[in-house]
């Protein structure tokens, strides 16, 4: 529905701490350059702000362990994530069967308080 006003790689916004893979709250959204109006796309304009992200290169099935390192860093460094939190698909994203998995690039993004 977005077609030619997309303007970068698609992500996902999580709503919760991933308490499961069965039942997280979760938002599919791609960057945009003018707003669309179609069905059940909707137009909003996420807030900025301060983030600790970290880059996980390869197979999504490895992906906790760069979360857990992210996860690491923040308590070390004592700051509150601020939810929702990013995955931004740089490279992959999907799965086809021709496919290097293991070329993929991931970028989790935690927002986090300024203070």
């Amino acid at each position: 529905a977005c077609g030619a006003a997309i303007a970068g790689p698609p992500f996902s916004l999580y709503y919760d701490d991933h308490p499961n893979e069965d039942d997280n709250d979760i938002e599919i959204c791609v960057p945009v350059t003018r707003d669309v109006e179609s069905g059940a796309v909707h137009i909003r304009l996420l807030a900025g702000g301060r983030a600790i992200c970290i880059l996980h290169e390869g197979y999504y099935d490895q992906i906790s362990l760069s979360y857990q390192a992210l996860v690491d860093a923040v308590h070390a460094r004592r700051m509150q994530i601020c939810y929702p939190t990013r995955e931004v698909y740089l490279v992959g994203g999907y799965a086809a069967e021709h496919e290097v998995t293991n070329q993929y690039k991931t970028e989790i993004q935690f927002m986090i308080n300024a203070e």
